[in-house]
């Protein structure tokens, strides 16, 4: 039929469509099939980029037709074949790439005169995007306990395995600080962006990811002085960090995913909380936060 065919492993998946769509962008093809056998039938899922249609259908034909093999490629390939045909629809192109001349015919479309401007223009494709919610732990070694707190972020992903991502931690508790100076509260925010390389195939169940980024760090310091040989402060103190990110998560359904994450970062400028002189206690230098949250694609 004038179709050249790879042949991939495919992966398992709760979300056929976003597999296929994914893969065909990795591979440079105009469309990705899907076949799932089964004794009286055969499910045949067909993304095309060109027309930027999904295709389900079910092919009833028995295990044990001899030429079931063959029968299932005829039908594919008409199947695929009617998709093309609606690229010289009246309405604008939906695909993110254009007919090249060898489909056109394989499709018995009209072919593009010379010199003529072809009637498909390619749309970039936009990025899937993500939002996730979820608990939050944070801490650094030098003398306040972690924080618990909310997790909020937003996600774009990028074929064929990369993904950037912001996000902002806001604690819920707080450090309380004793000495015989005074007493402190002391409470810190991350906001973060991050670069992310995903491990596994698209579609995967599990997915394991590595990422590093830059993060604003915000220390929100309450002081009250235990006399009045002491003044107590409030104020905020602000650092820039650098982190390492690794992350793992488990498909959950179609759109939704559970993700654990860890962050190891470092402060650029240490935070100290100075109790009359003396440095009663630091943060940032290394810092953690420990995150499990719910991942819901929007796109």
């Amino acid at each position: 039929m004038g179709f050249d065919v790879t042949v991939l492993p495919s992966p398992p998946a709760d979300s056929p469509r976003r597999t296929l769509e994914e893969a065909a962008l990795q591979d440079g093809a105009i469309a990705a099939i899907r076949l799932t056998p089964s004794p009286d039938r055969v499910e045949v899922w067909i993304v095309d980029r060109i027309t930027g249609k999904t295709v389900l259908r079910d092919v009833t034909i028995s295990s044990r037709d001899p030429d079931r093999d063959a029968t299932t490629a005829m039908r594919t390939v008409e199947l695929l074949s009617a998709s093309l045909m609606e690229v010289d629809a009246p309405h604008a192109p939906r695909g993110d790439t254009p007919a090249p001349p060898t489909i056109r015919a394989i499709a018995q479309l009209a072919p593009t005169a010379p010199g003529a401007e072809a009637p498909v223009v390619a749309v970039p494709s936009a990025p899937r995007i993500s939002i996730d919610v979820g608990p939050a732990i944070l801490g650094s070694p030098g003398g306040l306990i972690p924080f618990v707190g909310l997790t909020i972020g937003a996600r774009a992903f990028f074929p064929p395995r990369v993904s950037a991502g912001v996000s902002v931690v806001v604690p819920f508790t707080a450090a309380h600080l004793d000495g015989p100076e005074g007493t402190s509260t002391s409470r810190v925010f991350v906001v973060a962006a991050d670069a992310t390389a995903h491990l596994a195939r698209p579609g995967a169940v599990w997915d394991p990811r590595l990422g590093a980024g830059a993060s604003l760090l915000v220390l929100h310091t309450e002081g009250t002085a235990a006399s009045n040989v002491w003044r107590g402060f409030t104020h905020d103190t602000v650092s820039a960090g650098l982190f390492l990110k690794s992350s793992l998560g488990i498909a959950l359904g179609d759109r939704t995913c559970l993700r654990a994450d860890l962050v190891t970062g470092l402060a650029l400028s240490q935070f100290a909380l100075d109790y009359g002189g003396r440095t009663a206690a630091t943060w940032g230098s290394p810092y953690f936060v420990g995150s499990l949250a719910l991942e819901v694609d929007l796109h």
